[in-house]
């Protein structure tokens, strides 16, 4: 008698645990899908990007066609809004001013590409318009200018990753003062005061100690 109870459970049991099995399964497929879809907005591109210019530019025949090398400290604000300095070597020649100042507007679109319009005060390029798109979740930009130019760059978020401080703390000690150089800012941020980037808490103190005792640093 107590065996046929047993088994009468177990029949009924099974349907209810293949059901609950299928539910679960169907609910971590939703959750997928939902964390595979991703938007960008204004919003996605936020705080101070290092940016490499590289290209040809000009506008002949006032200015002839030549090789284009720079960098640039550009900081969106997340709300539309962009402004930058940056150093452009044009021929092999540097510009007027050591770092020259431009601000605009950005829209980033829902598909993550989206538009630039940087206004240079004083210069002949001006405008500079730039169609870009936006990778590793608003950690990269990858530009392109629209005119005058075939002129690319790409910009790095500063601050991203702990191994930076390790393997490059010089550099992005650099890119931190010169991002005090841009419009706008009359008040250091918290982290521009410090005498350094901060060590490494946990399992990375020890890394951390090998590479500040290496030989040349």
């Amino acid at each position: 008698m107590q065996r046929k109870s047993v088994s009468r459970i177990s029949m009924m049991a099974t349907p209810i645990m293949i059901v609950c099995g299928m539910l679960l399964t169907g609910s971590s497929a939703w959750a997928k899908d939902d964390h595979d879809i991703k938007w960008c907005s204004n919003r996605t591109l936020q705080g101070d990007y290092g940016f490499t210019i590289e290209g040809v530019g000009g506008l002949p025949p006032a200015f002839p066609l030549n090789a284009i090398r720079g960098v640039a400290m550009g900081h969106f604000d997340g709300k539309g809004n962009y402004s930058q300095v940056d150093h452009v070597v044009a021929g092999g020649v540097p510009p007027p001013l050591e770092w020259t100042p431009g601000s605009g507007p950005y829209t980033v679109n829902p598909d993550c590409t989206g538009t630039l319009v940087i206004n240079i005060p004083g210069s002949p390029f001006s405008p500079v318009n730039l169609h870009f798109v936006v990778v590793r979740q608003g950690k990269e930009i990858r530009t392109v200018v629209d005119s005058g130019s075939a002129t690319t760059s790409t910009g790095i978020k500063v601050g991203q990753s702990s191994d930076a401080l390790v393997s490059g703390a010089d550099d992005a000690e650099a890119a931190r003062a010169a991002a005090r150089l841009l419009p706008g800012r009359t008040t250091p941020r918290s982290h521009d005061a410090g005498a350094g980037p901060a060590a490494p808490s946990g399992g990375r103190v020890e890394r951390w100690r090998r590479v500040a005792l290496r030989p040349g640093r």
